[in-house]
């Protein structure tokens, strides 16, 4: 039922027509429950799936018997840095959230 009332939504139609697949499901309103939850579960698998490929080499690298001492533990961190190379901190931001402390001890 929700899948027919968003195909003759002709806002909707508008909307995905603008900005495409992935970005179409945050503008669904959130009386369409199943469908918003269908969609993310679809968009998530291929967003693994290119993870995993990623992944793989890097995992199979580090886990060489030449590094057999390496722990699952360990091994995880390494695939969490790796996954979070294209991540950059919003410096300006994390600064403008901060208040600073100037200590009223002197410094002689």
């Amino acid at each position: 039922m929700e899948l027919i009332e968003i195909q003759n939504d002709s806002n909707l139609k508008n909307k995905f027509n603008d900005v495409g697949v992935p970005d179409f499901y945050s503008f669904v309103p959130t009386r369409y429950v199943e469908i918003r939850r269908f969609a993310s579960k679809i968009i998530s698998m291929f967003s693994s799936t290119y993870q995993c490929e990623q992944l793989f080499p890097l995992m199979n690298s580090n886990k060489s018997p030449v590094r057999s001492r390496l722990t699952d533990t360990h091994l995880n961190a390494v695939l969490k840095v790796a996954s979070s190379n294209n991540m950059s901190p919003e410096i300006e931001k994390l600064v403008g959230e901060k208040r600073c402390q100037i200590s009223s001890k002197k410094n002689y």
